[in-house]
Formats: structure tokens, sequence, C-alpha cells
């Protein structure tokens, strides 16, 4: 289904830096949100079979100034958020590596629940002003501003749960008893809002910023 997603987006203009609307034609952001909607209402019935409140994790459901897909990757930070020791049955299929994945599973068991993340436009635009210019980069580099932020390039198509799930095991570092950034950002209690910008282009690219 992102394959389509992609290859539809390419064709298209869409907007970038301060002088473009977020979005160029609103048209063409109903047709790119049509071409999830399908995936993301099977998502929507394994969550609730799962037990999941959806509803009221949804927070990012109603702005309108987002892509659906963004919307799925706030709904998926806030049912971890919300039930950090539940969310640990799918860190358990995670295939990366062990001591990262067990620190993970050891920390979301112990991890109360956390006040759920609610979606900002000022965040939202950030991320996505930041997101559209290090896409132009060869690599990934975090450009600096008024949040926190987490990014994430892969390869291959992944759905919102897998992009998370690395960010939570965040295998990056040389030891997993050491501070990990991007788990510290997702799981910090202190946090209440945030924007996300995937990219329609590619995928596997994503800013988080969090306040």
């Amino acid at each position: 289904m992102y394959r389509l997603f992609t290859l539809i987006s390419l064709g298209l203009s869409l907007s970038s830096f301060g002088q473009k609307s977020v979005v160029s034609d609103s048209s063409i952001k109903v047709i790119l949100d049509s071409i999830v909607k399908a995936d993301s209402t099977v998502r929507m019935r394994e969550r609730i079979k799962d037990g999941w409140p959806i509803f009221s994790l949804n927070t990012a459901d109603s702005a309108n100034y987002m892509y659906m897909r963004e919307k799925e990757m706030i709904l998926e930070i806030n049912m971890c958020r919300s039930n950090p020791k539940k969310y640990a049955q799918y860190v358990k299929k995670y295939k990366g590596n062990k001591l990262y994945v067990h620190s993970l599973i050891a920390e979301l068991n112990t991890t109360p629940p956390l006040p759920l993340l609610k979606p900002d436009k000022d965040i939202y635009l950030s991320a996505r002003r930041n997101g559209e210019a290090i896409k132009e980069m060869d690599g990934l580099y975090h450009l600096g501003g008024l949040y926190a932020e987490n990014l994430y390039r892969g390869y291959g198509e992944k759905e919102e749960r897998e992009v998370l799930l690395a960010l939570l095991v965040d295998d990056i570092n040389n030891n997993p008893k050491d501070p990990i950034g991007h788990r510290c950002n997702l799981l910090d209690p202190d946090y209440r809002w945030i924007g996300v910008y995937g990219s329609i282009f590619d995928s596997t690219f994503w800013v988080q910023q969090f306040k």
C-alpha cells in the first residue's frame, strides 16, 4: 500500500518552506489519505481487538492539517504512553539487538501510565520544515530548534509501529544501560505536545518533535 502511496506522491507538488501552505492542494491530501485509509481501518480493528481505547488515544483525529499516517504515528505513541506494560507485547516480537529489546521490555514493564501527547500545529510546522530540509541532505542531521527531536530514516516500506519500535529500542548506543535518547523523548513524562512529520515521498522518513 505504501508503495502505491509513494508512486503517486512522486508526481505531486506539495508544500515545503514558510511561504507555502502546509498542504498546497487540499484535494491532493484527500487522495493521499484515501490511499492509506484502507490499511488504517484494518489496523484500527486490530487495536480495538487488542483492547486499546482508540477513541481516547487518537488525539490527532481532528488535526486536519496532518496527513493520516502522521495521525497514526501519534496514536501509536499514545498507545505506548497510556499503557507501557501492555505495549511491551509488541516489543517482544521485534527483531533487533536482544540487549536493547530486553532493556526496553524491562523499562516498559516498570513505567507507569504517561500523559497523552496532543498535536500542536506550530510544532508540526517546525517538524515539517526540518524534515523537508533534511531530505535534501546526504545523511540524517538534527538542525536544532525549540523542541526535542527524534529522526528516523530506514529502508523499505515500514508501518508506523515498526518505526516507533525502532526508535524505542534505539540500539544505536554502545550500552543499553546508558540514557537512550529517542526512547527518553518518547517516554518523557513531562511532554504534553507533539508534532510529527512523515515524508510522503519516502515512507521510512520521520521527524518527531516534543514539548
